[in-house]
């Protein structure tokens, strides 16, 4: 028997059978965990980016012609190195090397011997044993040996460089071979070979491809694989991991293998170069990779390293779907089923949505290169006012101007009557097609997705409480235009002094460069195609549209209005054109002929009794009890009633957002603050009952219970349909539009008034609500790291300011800036056209002539004029070119805004060639004021009379030279006069205008005399001889443009105005002076 001590309570086998059975277990996982890690997506990737690789590779030479050429190559080669003479060269560099070997062994060892006997005498010296005579005999034999020694290794070295000198030259024979061939083969092509050699294993020696089998197998490829994981490591871009601040990595770069390599840019994803190398990825783009990684624009997890864990999102449902089912990108890699990482903050912007990510570097910029899709969305912001209700820190000052839409303080004066006011408020778009009034009661049954339509909260199952509904909407609009009406300031209108004629008025509407910002369209325009005709087309509308206004507004307000806008409403975006009597009064004939519109659907009921005292006691149920409303509603009239339910309607809507309106002067945004709405967690937004739907491959129609819960899709049913989220509506996810239209209702009918949403429909098309989107996406709340932005310098600073001033003004409309605008061309070509001297011409024969009627481009203006001409300039306008009609508007610019445009467009650099960039910093002080003075000698002013006159460059057959008039009676034909140079232009400027004016503006009437005129900065000599006059000054070209230049300013300087007959003197006023 055993004892306890001794026994056991398993059995042995049993044990074994267990360990044997988890080993194997063991085994068995430790091969699955390595053949899993070793067939992760992205080495399939890599692989597949590699073939793609040597395909691009070999089609770029012809393998088999190379290959023959370098057998050719080592052919030769083989027959140099084994040439009598090369072979007699290495043999005796080897014989020169081993007897230098020798000598310098013995010569070290000498050496070696010296040092200690030198030590040993030293210390004889001072008595520490030895015999110093001895020594000193031995000292001075060893030295001459050593010396000997040192004497023979010199020799030797000669000879040695001697025989690698002759080797080397025998060797160079070998080199020539090899450019030879490459300049017979083409150097791009052989390096594209080499390259190739190292991509395709096919074309590898057999020993390279062994290694490259080995090094990649499993486990071996701990070492030096081919296929890994690459990443760059931004240090000084941080992320939070857990409360900890740790460098930014990105690891994208390991299936988009391809993105920094332009000839890439047309292959199918994740192979293809990023779209725009020459701004992004590129070690020479301002956002090179290596600085800034991938997910600083982009977000997402850049320590993923699958499509999955970098949190991917898609752009479209059907994206969506493919992914679900693991059809990623190009569809060669077999992915898992793609999912949202629902736990990662800041998942990847989907692909439609990416220049979000500019925003948060570029929060100031208002046209921000590279970012189109974002620049729309921030317009579109702009333009739609959404900061007169969202706090946007962004447009923090437009937000302290309060001048969105037409100040309501005066409305009395300016309205016919209070019917169009109501009927306005009820459905804007009834009047104007095109109006930016957004809809807050609906426009009648049309898809609210398509244009503003119903607005979903107004719709209800029961027909009572449509009916109700309908009362109260009436009854609402009744009570809001009484209150603005009530509170209107008077303002008086004077007569008009003359009569108008309306064909008058018409010409100069189009004259007069109204169609800037105005359009007079009846009906609707094709929508714009892509974003450049978008940002065109809201430069058209930036005033409103003016159909039907003579049907809205008195002859005497119209009068008084575009006479002097600023004494209506001294904060009016419109500008004073300075017109005349007579002129204000033929617009207002033409504007009021424009009558033809009024409001077709729309009819607003009178108000009802029972509904007023329902809205006015809600508003008072925060602050009373119910009896105490009752007593306070059956102590007021229904004036007070009224008075009292349409300002807190008014501050309900945020009609104050917008509107100048008495008794709201103090008031705040009504609505959330958007200024971080993109980094507002998805938790907190309210999808409601809102239910999608869709249809699969198969054709089936599937539901969903929910519409995606992402910022992107909330952000786009808000803008769709403001007020979806209380209903039952559902969301076809492919088209994002309503699939239940004709029953969809209010799910919660007793929900309180104040509790419903209030934000209104503005008809937004899908373009304009995927540019809003990306905006808003943009609108995060991350800091952006200091070393990454931008630098504030003053030239950047001043160049957003300015930007910003030039959109807020709308100068893109009629003029080009930084090659945007010009919005006013198509407007004015159809007003040329009718003008008779066009009559008996085809559109495409006229269309030179354009150039001389439009607004000037302005690219370069800063290099161009005088800072002070521009100061005076901006203050009080002044016709510069005698065709251009278009009247440069007076706007009521502040101090800080006229220097701010002034540095603005000298920060802008000029895209004419040789003109250097010149830094202005302080035009105030005269830093840039010209120094240029004016030298000519007798001689050089009679060469420059020579070269101006007819027999010359006859620069009196265009331009007005003082009071002369031009050989060109056209005013079409005819320059600016000579007389405003010496005040407008800078000297350095001028002369290269004389020499290549269309180097500088292309487009340009002005011919170029002298292209080869290059130097303007430095007076040295060596110009081309091209000119045309080579008698005149020698033939130099810049000796005659430097004349040519004086003269003119000298002219200018010295111009002196005389006495004209009457006819001519009203000929120079009209073209040249613009006065009356």
């Amino acid at each position: 028997m055993l004892t306890n001590k001794d026994q056991k309570y398993y059995k042995s086998i049993t044990l074994n059978r267990i360990f044997a059975v988890t080993s194997v277990v063991l085994l068995v996982s430790l091969v699955w965990m390595f053949a899993d890690d070793y067939e992760r997506s992205w080495k399939h990737y890599q692989k597949n980016f590699r073939k793609i690789q040597s395909e691009k590779l070999a089609a770029g030479y012809d393998s088999a012609e190379y290959d023959y050429g370098q057998e050719l190559a080592e052919f030769e080669k083989k027959q140099i190195r084994t040439a009598e003479d090369r072979i007699e060269a290495e043999q005796d560099l080897k014989a020169a090397n081993d007897a230098f070997y020798v000598v310098d062994q013995d010569y070290k060892f000498a050496k070696a011997e010296l040092n200690k006997l030198i030590y040993e005498y030293k210390e004889a010296q001072v008595g520490n044993g030895g015999d110093a005579d001895e020594l000193r005999k031995k000292l001075a034999a060893d030295t001459e040996k050593v010396r000997q020694k040192k004497l023979e290794q010199e020799k030797l070295d000669v000879r040695v460089r001697e025989q690698e000198k002759r080797l080397q030259e025998l060797r160079a024979q070998e080199k020539d071979i090899d450019k030879r061939f490459e300049e017979q083969f083409g150097k791009e092509k052989v390096l594209l070979a080499r390259q190739h050699e190292k991509v395709e294993v096919a074309r590898m020696s057999f020993a390279n491809k062994v290694a490259d089998a080995v090094r990649d197998l499993p486990i071996l490829d701990l070492t030096n694989p081919y296929y890994r994981i690459q990443q760059v490591v931004v240090n000084d871009v941080t992320e939070d991991m857990n409360f900890v601040k740790v460098p930014k990595v990105d690891r994208c770069v390991s299936c988009h293998q391809g993105m920094d390599k332009p000839e890439f840019v047309n292959e199918p994803p994740p192979y293809n170069a990023h779209p725009n190398l020459d701004l992004f990825v590129s070690s020479s783009s301002p956002h090179a990779y290596e600085a800034f990684g991938c997910t600083s624009c982009h977000a997402g997890r850049g320590r993923g390293t699958s499509f999955v864990s970098t949190v991917h999102m898609p752009s479209t449902h059907q994206q969506d779907l493919k992914w679900h089912h693991g059809e990623i990108g190009s569809g060669d890699v077999k992915e898992k089923d793609w999912h949202q990482m629902h736990h990662w903050p800041r998942p990847m912007y989907p692909k439609k949505y990416t220049e979000a990510g500019c925003f948060k570097c570029h929060s100031e910029a208002t046209n921000l290169e590279g970012a189109d899709k974002l620049n729309l969305g921030l317009a579109l912001i702009e333009k739609s006012g959404c900061y007169g209700c969202h706090a946007i820190e962004k447009y923090r000052p437009r937000m302290e101007k309060n001048n969105i839409g037409p100040s309501l303080r005066k409305v009395a004066s300016k309205l016919k009557d209070q019917d169009w006011a109501k009927k306005w408020i009820k459905n804007p778009r009834d009047f104007r097609h095109n109006s930016w009034m957004p809809s807050f009661y609906g426009s009648g049954d049309s898809d609210p997705t398509d244009d503003v339509g119903l607005l979903l909260n107004h719709r209800y199952q029961s027909d009572t409480k449509q009916a109700e509904a309908g009362i109260r909407n009436d009854t609402e609009i009744q009570a809001m235009t009484h209150y603005i009406f009530e509170q209107s300031l008077d303002f008086k209108l004077g007569e008009i002094p003359k009569s108008g004629n309306k064909d008058t008025g018409k010409n100069l509407f189009g004259a007069l460069g109204c169609q800037g910002c105005h359009q007079v369209a009846p009906e609707p325009t094709k929508e714009a195609e892509n974003i450049a005709d978008k940002r065109n087309q809201i430069r058209k509308e930036y005033g409103p549209n003016l159909i039907g206004i003579g049907t809205k507004a008195s002859a005497e307000w119209i009068y008084s209005w575009i006479k002097n806008p600023q004494e209506y409403n001294p904060n009016t975006m419109m500008p004073n054109l300075r017109l005349t009597n007579q002129e204000a009064a033929d617009l207002t004939e033409y504007l009021l002929s424009l009558n033809q519109k009024g409001f077709d659907q729309t009819t607003v009921a009178d108000y009802d009794t029972a509904m007023l005292d329902t809205i006015a006691g809600e508003f008072l149920q925060g602050s009373y009890t119910r009896d105490e409303i009752t007593t306070q509603l059956a102590s007021w009239n229904e004036e007070d009633k009224l008075s009292y339910t349409g300002k807190k309607l008014i501050s309900h809507y945020g009609c104050y957002g917008c509107h100048e309106i008495s008794g709201f002067e103090d008031a705040k945004p009504m609505g959330a603050e958007l200024t971080y709405h993109g980094s507002k967690m998805v938790k907190k937004f309210d999808f409601g009952l809102v239910q999608s739907e869709y249809v699969d491959k198969k054709g089936k129609k599937k539901y969903k219970d929910h519409l995606p819960h992402t910022n992107s899709a909330w952000f786009t049913q808000k803008l769709k349909n403001p007020r979806i989220w209380g209903t039952n509506a559902s969301v076809d996810l492919d088209t994002e539009k309503l699939t239940n239209l004709d029953s969809v209702h209010v799910v919660n009918e007793f929900k309180s008034f104040q509790e419903k949403y209030r934000m209104p429909n503005y008809g937004f098309t899908d373009m304009e609500i995927e540019a809003i989107v990306t905006a808003l996406m943009g609108f995060v709340k991350q800091d952006a790291e200091a070393s990454k932005i931008m630098p504030r310098t003053a030239k950047n600073v001043f160049h957003e300011k300015g930007q910003s001033i030039i959109a807020e003004k709308n100068c893109q409309g009629c003029h080009l800036i930084e090659d945007r605008g010009h919005a006013i061309k198509t407007a004015l070509f159809d007003w040329m056209m009718d003008q008779p001297e066009y009559e008996d011409l085809s559109r495409m024969e006229a269309k030179a002539d354009l150039v001389s009627f439009i607004p000037p481009n302005l690219i370069g203006e800063g290099q161009k004029v005088q800072p002070d001409w521009l100061y005076h300039f901006f203050r009080a306008p002044e016709m510069v070119r005698p065709a251009v009609q278009i009247r440069m508007p007076t706007y009521n610019f502040t101090e800080e805004e006229i220097n701010i445009l002034i540095k603005y467009f000298n920060y802008l650099e000029p895209k004419g060639e040789n003109f250097e960039w010149v830094d202005v910093d302080s035009w105030q002080n005269n830093v840039f004021r010209d120094p240029h003075q004016i030298s000519l000698s007798n001689k050089e002013y009679a060469e420059a009379e020579k070269l101006v006159s007819k027999d010359g460059h006859n620069c009196g057959q265009c331009h007005w030279m003082g009071n002369k008039e031009p050989q060109n009676k056209l005013p079409k034909d005819q320059a600016p006069n000579w007389s405003l140079a010496s005040q407008r232009l800078k000297p350095e400027w001028l002369a290269y205008w004389i020499a290549n004016a269309p180097g500088l503006m292309s487009g340009t009437k002005m011919p170029a005399y002298y292209e080869g005129y290059k130097d303007l900065m430095k007076d040295s000599e060596g110009y081309t001889n091209s000119t045309a006059f080579p008698e005149i000054l020698g033939g130099d070209d810049g000796a005659q443009v430097r004349a040519l230049r004086d003269y003119v300013l000298n002219f200018s300087a010295n111009q002196v105005v005389q006495q004209l007959p009457d006819a001519e003197t009203q000929a120079i006023k009209k073209y040249v002076l613009n006065t009356e």
